[in-house]
């Protein structure tokens, strides 16, 4: 809501007591900046720096660690942190097959063009390889020591396919729907 000028030289202006407050104009600050204080003067970044961009597969990575680390947290209930391992393997494996594999193109290739932060694909497919090794290594870890043993000690079992019995792995589609889906 927008101050009103008043004949008396007092203001309307919005404030915590109601809707109009009463403000004197010596006391209005324009921008909340008094008259006396110019701007500072800000020089202009020089968009050239690849200091000020972030690399897109890199990024995406981090992404995908965030979403691991919903699947770590203890306050998110068990099924919901197996659904956040889940999507977290899941944007992996899409990443490989469509970012990496382009990048691996662009080696092959022999681009030597940088992008806008300044590497290389190959700088970014040795950053991108350490860091997705340090993910998996989390995701293995937080499934076979955490979420496992979690689930195991609610009755939810996780069967390897080599424990399936034929008897078992024959029946599975139709005991499905009462074992996986009991609603």
């Amino acid at each position: 809501m927008d101050a009103t000028a008043s004949p008396s030289g007092i203001q309307d202006t919005p404030g915590p007591n109601g809707p109009m407050e009463k403000v004197p104009h010596d006391m209005l600050i324009p921008h909340g900046r008094p008259d006396s204080e110019p701007a500072p003067e800000v020089p202009a970044p020089d968009l050239r720096d690849p200091a000020l961009y972030l690399n897109r597969e890199l990024s995406i990575l981090e992404f995908n660690a965030r979403v691991l680390e919903q699947a770590k947290d203890p306050a998110t209930p068990l099924l919901e942190r197996l659904r956040f391992l889940g999507i977290s393997s899941t944007n992996l494996d899409e990443f490989f097959e469509i970012r990496v594999a382009g990048l691996k193109q662009q080696v092959a290739f022999r681009v030597a063009q940088t992008g806008p932060d300044g590497l290389s694909a190959h700088e970014t497919l040795a950053r991108i390889g350490g860091m997705a090794r340090e993910l998996v290594a989390e995701q293995y870890k937080l499934l076979n020591d955490v979420l496992l043993p979690a689930l195991d000690q609610q009755g939810i079992r996780i069967l390897k396919r080599a424990m399936w019995s034929t008897r078992s792995s024959a029946g599975s589609s139709a005991t499905s729907g009462r074992t996986c889906c009991p609603c």
